[in-house]
């Protein structure tokens, strides 16, 4: 009975070890391959091209499965992850990008692709430019792969 149970246990412990992380594959830099930023303020809308040049790199969290910071200056969104898609957890979160304001994000999800190398990305918001007479709202997004 003594071994049985020692089995048991050993079992156990070998299968707590071998679960899947659903946050790993999103860990590390990626870079946009496509994209778009398209802010409307009162009716003037702009519309920016994300590329390469913009890195979105996630890292563990703390409270939270995710936590990201982007090569604009937004530091600190966090993520929940369930199966492929990380979403924004808690809604609304707000970081200040230099030079241009304040972003609030009240929807953003990063999908993960099949070949666990492909972000989608989409996301939708505020954002509050100092002097500007009332906040503008963006959406965004694209598609995202690591270097």
């Amino acid at each position: 009975m003594l071994n049985l149970t020692r089995f048991g246990l050993l079992a156990v412990l070998l299968a707590a070890g071998c679960t899947d992380d659903a946050a790993a594959p999103f860990l590390g830099d990626w870079t946009y391959s496509t994209g778009e930023f398209r802010l409307d303020c009162g009716g003037q809308v702009m519309q920016f091209p994300l590329d390469a040049s913009l890195v979105e790199t996630f890292a563990a969290g703390t409270a939270t499965d995710l936590a990201k910071s982007d090569t604009m200056g937004c530091a600190g969104i966090t993520f929940e992850v369930a199966g492929r898609v990380a979403r924004l957890a808690p809604s609304p979160q707000s970081c200040t990008i230099p030079g241009m304001g304040t972003s609030t994000a009240e929807s953003y999800t990063f999908t993960l692709g099949d070949d666990d190398r492909t972000l989608v990305a989409a996301s939708s918001g505020t954002l509050a430019i100092p002097g500007a007479p009332g906040a503008c709202t963006f959406t965004g997004g694209g598609t995202l792969l690591q270097p």
